[in-house]
């Protein structure tokens, strides 16, 4: 996040503000209902909860389905494909 800035090109941008931004544009018009994702809360878990550093000789790893269903709204669950899976095939649950 620390490199958001309102104009490509220009300057690393301030981490936590940046962070702040991306969080109050995805919170913007939700309210508490049964599809609310609080991405408020949820989007500092996920970015805090990533490694430190990765080798990028690494080859990708995706986040844990488990930690990914606490991340995500639950009307994502109804998506019929995994656009992380090797052949893009139908999710398994």
């Amino acid at each position: 996040m620390q490199h958001i800035t309102e104009s490509p090109g220009k300057v690393k941008g301030d981490r936590i503000k940046n962070e702040q931004t991306v969080i109050t544009f995805l919170s913007d018009g939700e309210n508490d209902s049964v599809f609310f994702t609080h991405y408020g809360k949820k989007l500092p878990e996920l970015y805090n909860n990533l490694p430190e550093r990765v080798s990028p000789e690494e080859p990708f790893k995706p986040i844990p389905d488990k930690l990914m269903d606490q991340y995500l709204a639950l009307i994502d669950q109804q998506q019929t494909y995994d656009p992380m899976s090797d052949d893009g095939q139908t999710r398994t649950a």
